[in-house]
């Protein structure tokens, strides 16, 4: 019987994980512009012990502003190569706030709303059916 729930905290937990990518791209939504960006390079940065690459990116507004930033908010693999060019979302409002997206951003976040919906009704139903799965056994 923990395997089943087991599933089923997994799916949660993937369920809560697309959720929290989504709210992220929410807070952006309002005044949001896509525009093609080119990767220069990564920062390193240490936190608790932990040493993260912060993408640096440079992009050019729908005005025409050229920006050179790094961002913390970015939704790609770290694996990029240097000179790829990238999607990059930034508030119209004030361009200094970026996030980054991968080509298959929004592919991964349905991947990861589905997968969740597997892993937590897979449990579920084998958790309610568990009775009738050992009588059946039995037989």
């Amino acid at each position: 019987m923990t395997p089943f729930i087991l599933l089923m905290i997994m799916g949660a937990t993937i369920c809560f994980l697309a959720y929290s990518i989504q709210k992220k791209y929410k807070t952006f939504a309002p005044n949001i512009e896509k525009v093609e960006g080119k990767l220069l390079g990564y920062e390193m940065e240490k936190t608790k012990n932990v040493f993260k690459k912060i993408p640096i990116v440079s992009f050019v507004t729908k005005d025409g502003d050229a920006h050179t930033q790094k961002s913390t908010d970015s939704f790609f693999s770290t694996n990029t190569k240097k000179g790829t060019a990238i999607t990059v979302c930034y508030n119209v409002d004030n361009p200094a706030q970026i996030m980054i997206q991968g080509k298959k951003s929004g592919e991964t976040l349905k991947v990861l709303m589905i997968s969740a919906g597997i892993f937590f009704l897979a449990g579920l139903i084998l958790l309610l059916d568990f009775e009738n799965i050992i009588h059946i056994l039995k037989k």
